[in-house]
């Protein structure tokens, strides 16, 4: 058996079906590599971590929120934007939190939240007292 694979032949005869296999498998691999970036990846992770977070927020649960925020902060190395929008959510969540205190006539607490969500924004904290 000293036949050699007639690999020149084959090229001969069908380029057309010999690139379309090669381009079958150079997607193949390109799929796994974006799926792979997709479970993986920092920036999708910190995507659907900050989602949960959202959604924890959404259901009035905003020490869960701000716990699942802390989880998030320690995916990766965010970017100057994920940063503000960190902050932004934190302070979101510590209004939240100045409402309810509200809510149960914790008017003292109510301040000092709305006075944090101030300081974590930069903003003047007086005129952040409205709720």
């Amino acid at each position: 058996m000293d036949k050699e694979f007639p690999l020149q032949e084959l090229l001969e005869q069908y380029p057309k079906t010999i690139g379309g296999i090669c381009g079958f498998f150079v997607l193949v691999v390109l799929a796994l590599l974006f799926g792979a970036w997709l479970l993986w990846g920092s920036w999708p992770r910190r995507r659907r971590a900050m989602s949960a977070a959202r959604k924890l927020l959404d259901a009035g649960k905003w020490q869960d929120a701000l716990e699942q925020l802390k989880i998030t902060r320690e995916i990766g190395t965010p970017s100057s934007s994920w940063l503000k929008a960190f902050d932004e959510f934190e302070a979101e969540c510590i209004k939240h939190a100045a409402k309810a205190a509200i809510k149960e006539k914790d008017f003292e607490g109510a301040l000092e939240y709305q006075m944090r969500a101030a300081k974590i924004l930069d903003e003047s904290e007086i005129e952040d007292l409205r709720c």
